[in-house]
């Protein structure tokens, strides 16, 4: 077993994520002991939820699959008398891999002017976490 784990760690990177073992590849790297959530804030106009979610699945979360070292994302929403506010949540193996989405400064949110567009309000900078827990 633990020969199978040091080729597994060696060979990790040429996991394809699109293909069938990437959920093995996922799930490895779920277990990690370090591991980085990256949380933004999003105040959406009522009209601009379906847009901004079509946005985030088929050009960010594309864009982010491409990063070695991005691991997942989710979106979560709740209704406010104004908006759609939306909580976007990404999972990172270490700050390395954020910097390449994010730029050197990575505590800076990444708004495109479309999205700027979609929002009432949202924030400039975002939250980091390490994960010392998961089951």
């Amino acid at each position: 077993m633990r020969i199978f784990l040091m080729f597994w760690k060696k060979n990790l990177n040429k996991v394809d994520f699109n293909s069938h073992k990437a959920k093995s590849k996922k799930y490895f790297l779920l277990k990690r002991k370090f591991m980085i959530e990256r949380h933004w804030k999003g105040l959406a106009k009522m009209d601009k939820q379906n847009e901004y979610i079509d946005h985030l699945k088929n050009e960010t979360f594309v864009k982010l699959q491409d990063i070695n070292g991005f691991i997942s994302a989710k979106i979560m929403t709740r209704k406010l008398e104004n908006g759609i506010e939306f909580l976007i949540v990404t999972i990172w193996q270490n700050m390395s891999a954020i910097t390449q989405f994010s730029g050197k400064e990575y505590d800076k949110a990444v708004v495109p002017e479309k999205v700027e567009k979609m929002m009432i309000r949202h924030d400039d900078h975002v939250d980091h976490y390490e994960i010392k827990y998961k089951n």
